[in-house]
């Protein structure tokens, strides 16, 4: 079956394929062996997969809004859930003490907190709009929420209390992920791509627009690299309705990390 989905490990060992079945297949990166399988019948179409930073779990999330947690070390099921009925949108593990924390945003606006340990759902929150991306930066601790509309929340980790709202985009958000740190300086900026095909670096802390590119409604962008050099491939798309293949590919480096200390070379 083709592959719909792939996630690669924190420890850069495993990968995991999902195929438009909601099967999983499990592969060790320095053979290329697939060693395994995962799939539950009732999880249906997996939209998404989501590991863990000490690599032990692999989370699935499904159109038909089931969540289910995997053990990367047994390749056992270890936790189910349906929380919604609507799409599973994006997942992302908590980091340092929360580590456990699965968070699992859905296409109506609903927000979960699961710790995979416990098997608990922590957290329940209505953002209101329609989630799109999730992501967590360090000190503090806190969970960024990007919605439909343009917005990100921020939620802090320790209560789940909204701690900022800030706006992007009035044209929408599709895309988000962390980036930026270095050395003893954590993460910090949101990388957004907009309905309107602009390339946003929204300043976390500074709450505010810290670097904004225009690109061509031709292409459309895919995440590759979060951290202090962040990456992203601008593929053009093929019009016409017999051949809809990528016909070219444009990866794109960005070194956050030093622009933030040299603003000018931006």
């Amino acid at each position: 079956e083709a592959v719909r989905n792939v996630e690669v490990s924190y420890d850069g060992k495993s990968a995991y394929t999902a195929d438009v079945t909601g099967r999983i297949l499990a592969w060790r990166l320095d053979t290329l062996e697939n060693v395994g399988d995962m799939h539950d019948p009732s999880s249906g179409c997996v939209e998404i997969l989501c590991c863990s930073l000490d690599s032990t779990y692999l989370a699935a999330g499904s159109s038909n809004g089931t969540v289910t947690i995997w053990n990367t070390h047994t390749l056992q099921k270890v936790g189910g859930y349906e929380l919604s009925s609507a799409e599973v949108k994006a997942m992302v593990f908590g980091h340092t003490s929360y580590e456990s924390l699965l968070f699992v945003g859905y296409d109506d606006g609903h927000l979960y907190a699961i710790d995979v340990v416990r098997g608990e759902v922590e957290y329940n929150v209505e953002c209101g709009d329609r989630i799109v991306s999730l992501g967590v930066y360090d000190d503090p601790d806190t969970l960024v929420v990007a919605l439909d509309g343009g917005v990100l929340n921020e939620y802090s980790l320790e209560d789940f209390s909204l701690d900022n709202e800030g706006d992007v985009s009035t044209k929408g958000i599709v895309l988000m992920w962390i980036a930026g740190g270095s050395g003893c300086l954590p993460p910090r900026i949101a990388v957004c791509i907009t309905v309107d095909h602009h390339l946003i670096l929204y300043d976390l802390i500074s709450d505010c627009v810290y670097f904004e590119l225009e690109f061509s409604p031709d292409y459309r962008v895919m995440h590759l690299l979060g951290g202090p050099v962040t990456a992203m491939a601008f593929v053009q798309q093929q019009t016409g309705y017999k051949n809809r293949e990528p016909k070219r590919a444009v990866i794109l480096p960005f070194d956050i990390a030093h622009c933030l200390q040299h603003p000018n070379d931006a």
